[in-house]
């Protein structure tokens, strides 16, 4: 786009940018016709009449030449797309880019205001990467058409997933938060940033994108400090990145807490993460004795807490069965003893099933639990047991 306008005499030739709408059904068996008269059906000419069409109409939500090109040249959408990130250029476009599908991805539009403070290109240069250079990336929306986000989210999802490294990933969501902060500092309601805000830091979304360097993930809340330290969920979920998956930084995790629950301390979230660290402390720790201690901080949380909400929503429960899981299969060694362990885990699951009967992650947990017990039956030592997430 940029070559060909870099080519227009505007004093000269008027042109102007139209948009290509999703293909609906008149339209994908008018352009199959018009690519059977022209011999460009390409691998669709064996096809019979019906399952051209399928391989359109599989395709009709994306964008009409990623459909034609999938559809005739077999060109998979994953490479296609690939390919189009690689060719915005320069290096800022594509941070921009990448910055814009975090939002779109999330369900968020994006102003012109915010693409130039995303941007640490001038003004000019700016306006010139979002009209000229990835002006066939993005599609308008409102009214107005003031607002914009990229054309579709599946390709925002595929490119925040798979096109963006780690650190061009890092760099997007910090320059998107740090444009939010200054405002959200300055309010307390519920506004449209503030909920991008929230979706942005979730720990378990940022754990994912980031698993493979935690430290990036890190980097990422360290650069919020100076706009949230005094806002409790902001360290609920800076302190509950630590604990997911294996290898995170038990110690930080607590003093994050820790900080969290002294910003709210009647906060029922704030205290599910400290019960989960607690746990998480307790299958961490270099001696039984220790552990030990932590693991009954663990239960007699989880008991106040179960008594609390346990009868409205499932979460604890899930914290609590899932922390004596793995505490078992770290501490108790003695067969015997074992077997009584998860016997009373496993009539405790059961009951719970039943008083939430449609908790996804606690049938897992039971369907984890009751493995582990069967396993107990094989003379196999070194058998894996089953993980609950």
């Amino acid at each position: 786009m940029n070559k060909v306008n870099s080519l227009i005499n505007p004093a000269i030739t008027e042109h102007t940018h139209y948009k290509t709408p999703n293909l609906d059904d008149t339209e994908i068996n008018l352009l199959i016709n018009k690519l059977d008269k022209h011999n460009l059906l390409s691998r669709l000419k064996g096809m019979s009449e019906i399952n051209r069409f399928r391989e359109f109409k599989n395709r009709a939500k994306k964008q009409i030449l990623v459909a034609m090109k999938e559809a005739t040249n077999g060109i998979p959408f994953n490479k296609i797309i690939e390919n189009e990130f690689e060719e915005i250029n320069p290096f800022e476009a594509k941070v921009l880019c990448i910055c814009i599908a975090l939002n779109t991805e999330l369900g968020f539009y994006n102003t012109k205001q915010d693409f130039v403070g995303f941007s640490k290109a001038s003004h000019n240069e700016s306006l010139n990467f979002l009209n000229n250079t990835l002006s066939g990336t993005f599609q308008y929306i409102g009214e107005k058409e003031d607002k914009f986000i990229i054309r579709h989210r599946i390709l925002a999802d595929y490119m925040v997933k798979h096109c963006a490294d780690l650190k061009m990933l890092k760099e997007a969501y910090i320059r998107v938060l740090s444009v939010l902060a200054p405002e959200l500092v300055s309010t307390k309601a519920y506004t449209r940033k503030f909920n991008l805000y929230k979706s942005l830091i979730n720990h378990k979304i940022l754990f994912y994108r980031f698993k493979k360097n935690m430290e990036l993930a890190r980097e990422v809340y360290d650069s919020l400090i100076p706009y949230f330290e005094y806002e409790p969920h902001f360290w609920l979920q800076y302190g509950s990145l630590e604990p997911e998956g294996q290898g995170g930084n038990l110690t930080l995790a607590e003093n994050y807490i820790n900080q969290a629950e002294s910003l709210s301390p009647d906060s029922n979230f704030i205290q599910n993460a400290k019960c989960n660290l607690y746990y998480k402390l307790s299958t961490a720790q270099p001696s039984y004795s220790y552990a030990l201690e932590y693991k009954t901080k663990a239960d007699e949380l989880s008991n106040e807490l179960i008594s609390r909400t346990g009868d409205k929503e499932p979460y604890i429960y899930h914290i609590h069965c899932r922390g004596r899981y793995y505490f078992i299969l770290k501490w108790i060694v003695d067969k015997k003893e074992k077997i009584q362990k998860f016997n009373e885990l496993r009539k405790l699951i059961t009951l719970v099933g039943k008083k939430h009967p449609r908790d996804k992650k606690l049938d897992q947990a039971a369907q984890a639990i009751n493995r582990a017990y069967m396993n107990l039956g094989s003379d196999d030592v070194n058998i894996e047991q089953p993980d609950i997430t």
